[in-house]
């Protein structure tokens, strides 16, 4: 009697298998990464032809190079082509366009067209008209509070219901209070003055990033900060004065307008002492590359 045997394919040898018949058993055709590539490839082609329109209607100097790989690569699937070098040829020409239009770049004219990038600057916007009107009527309040006469906080102790003895220590107080809200306020409305003016600049330059719109949040963060450090070290006995120095008066609102320059020169001030003592960190590193690849421009 004869006994069938179940069919059974014999695996090939590890040994006997080449590159080509291993690549296809056993890796499959990576659709989503070439789908993914050939998207980036469309998104850069957009991007560098809204460049070179940008360049040509700001009247800046494009060489005709630049232009003759733009006007081929409109006319080309750059992505399936078969042109010899056309792909590097494109990358050349975003570097050239690039360096004349800096700092505005494909990916800033591609943020400010788009649906995300309008939506961020109506937020910012809104934030900023809200930031400073409260800021303003924070710094009034605090103006008012530093400068209440003695009998003017006798009279409301007294309509409040507040003990003589509680009324002189509620004095001074008051009136640091008052101070310390009206430097906060300045150094916030300097910096809200500063991000406005700048984002007027920016959004008219085509120059503004996704990256911009969270500096500008952290910089309304800074301004109080920075205003009422600089108010308690250099003007807080000038607010105090009955003849107070006009200059030393505005002094938070400049340190919340110039918040990049305050910081700047804390951060150069630290980075000298940290060099002569040693202590580089990865961030005195890459101001030191900045600086190297800005000697080579």
């Amino acid at each position: 009697m004869e006994v069938k045997r179940p069919d059974t394919k014999a695996e090939p040898d590890a040994a006997s298998e080449t590159p080509q018949t291993r690549e296809k058993t056993t890796t499959p055709e990576p659709d989503g990464i070439i789908d993914q590539y050939e998207q980036l490839w469309r998104r850069k082609l957009r991007g560098v032809f809204a460049l070179r329109d940008y360049a040509i209607s700001n009247n800046l100097p494009v060489t005709d190079d630049i232009l003759e790989v733009l006007q081929e690569a409109e006319k080309e699937d750059i992505v399936r082509s078969d042109i010899p070098d056309i792909r590097f040829k494109i990358d050349k020409a975003i570097r050239d366009l690039t360096s004349i239009t800096f700092p505005t770049t494909i990916d800033t004219l591609l943020f400010q067209t788009s649906d995300q990038g309008d939506m961020a600057i109506r937020r910012l916007r809104s934030s900023l008209t809200w930031v400073g009107l409260v800021a303003l009527v924070v710094a009034i309040t605090g103006f008012a509070l530093a400068n209440l006469k003695p009998v003017e906080i006798v009279s409301w102790g007294t309509a409040l219901n507040i003990k003589p003895e509680d009324i002189v220590c509620w004095g001074p107080a008051l009136t640091n209070l008052g101070l310390s809200l009206l430097a906060g306020t300045l150094g916030l409305l300097g910096a809200v003055v500063y991000v406005i003016f700048n984002l007027i600049g920016e959004w008219t330059e085509k120059i503004m990033s996704p990256e911009d719109s969270a500096k500008a949040y952290f910089r309304l963060l800074l301004g109080p900060i920075v205003g009422w450090v600089f108010f308690f070290a250099f003007a807080q006995q000038s607010f105090k004065s009955e003849n107070p120095n006009s200059v030393l008066l505005i002094v938070p609102f400049l340190a919340g307008y110039s918040t990049k320059l305050v910081v700047g020169i804390i951060n150069q001030t630290i980075q000298a002492v940290q060099f002569a003592l040693g202590l580089e960190d990865k961030t005195s590193r890459l101001l030191a590359r900045k600086s190297r690849g800005k000697q080579k421009l």
